[in-house]
């Protein structure tokens, strides 16, 4: 199977990494951000903000910032230290455009003469043993979604994925849409850190914070498995191996763990979704606002095992999320 790096090569990863598990139990929903909150919608040079990313609330996520503070907020441009009930580790997340990076600079250097637009990138380590089969991330919403086309022209358009992804679990057109897969064969790269780098990177959060991804605007993290590479009796795997072959939950990805006391790191990118414009931008001149579809509900980015735990949860919401509902 070949993952083009055309915009319909990024439109499946994107169905495939935004976020969210109801299809697997009944998680309480966040309230929207008020529109009238202006911690969430201004930045701080006191400009007007059209994008909040925060923590979702019931995830049991928390943010620590390099300067020890606490914060419900996720900052955008810089590396911040999180914990959840799953993981903890360093992330961080640029978003092409929007409003209030604490590193213009770097974004600038990271998307100049690249299609991207998203990129989130974390490094960190699993708290208990965990199957790659058993960790999801994808999308998926308590209400329908509004104004789709035809259901057939729908459920065709997910028929394709399907012969594509065997693992894929989706559903566009029901009462609760979701589009669910692997993280381990979704995101762009996966790098496992050797046992000596693992036990640097887990002594402090300065030290993960020094990686190069983290440091460099333009580093991409290098694709490094030997638990897959071994398995297949291999010296190395390209993402494009390891995504077909972990992408059925019922396959390999059963066999694998990711182990506590090995830290690894996920690199996703993709150049569809605009969250400046809160649009898909799939080509063709084909632009899709998908505020007016989402009646009040909003893009996550996450990992789950599905049984009510997260390895983190954060929630991207834009100002026409909230009033294009009766657009």
């Amino acid at each position: 199977v070949h993952y083009p790096s055309t915009r319909i090569g990024d439109v499946f990863f994107l169905i495939m990494s935004m976020s969210s598990c109801d299809v697997f139990f009944d998680a309480p929903r966040s309230l929207p951000p008020s529109l009238f909150d202006e911690h969430a919608w201004r930045a701080k040079d006191g400009l007007t903000k059209n994008v909040y990313v925060r923590v979702r609330p019931e995830s049991g996520c928390h943010i620590r910032l390099s300067d020890g503070t606490s914060t419900n907020e996720v900052p955008l441009g810089v590396p911040f230290f999180f914990e959840s009930e799953l993981f903890r580790g360093t992330a961080m997340l640029r978003l092409r455009d929007v409003p209030g990076s604490q590193d213009v600079d770097g974004d600038r250097a990271y998307f100049k003469g690249r299609k991207r637009k998203f990129r989130f990138v974390v490094t960190g380590e699993f708290k208990k043993p965990t199957r790659f089969s058993d960790i999801w991330t994808g999308q998926a919403w308590d209400r329908a979604l509004l104004q789709l086309p035809p259901r057939w022209l729908v459920e065709l358009g997910v028929s394709v994925f399907r012969r594509i992804a065997r693992g894929l679990r989706a559903d566009f057109s029901s009462e609760k849409p979701m589009a669910l897969s692997l993280l381990a064969s979704t995101m762009q790269t996966v790098h496992a850190h050797s046992a000596e780098e693992s036990r640097q990177l887990l002594a402090s959060d300065e030290a993960q914070r020094q990686l190069p991804w983290f440091v460099c605007p333009t580093a991409d993290v290098p694709e490094h498995l030997p638990q897959l590479t071994e398995r297949l009796g291999r010296t190395q795997v390209s993402p494009r191996k390891r995504k077909t072959t972990l992408m059925n939950p019922e396959g390999m990805s059963s066999d694998l763990y990711f182990q506590p006391g090995t830290v690894y790191s996920f690199d996703a990118y993709q150049g569809v979704f605009d969250a400046h414009k809160y649009v898909l931008d799939v080509g063709a001149g084909i632009v899709v606002d998908i505020s007016k579809h989402l009646d009040e509900q909003c893009i996550e980015v996450m990992a789950t095992n599905g049984n009510d735990e997260y390895a983190w949860c954060f929630e991207i919401w834009h100002k026409n999320v909230l009033t294009n509902k009766n657009a």
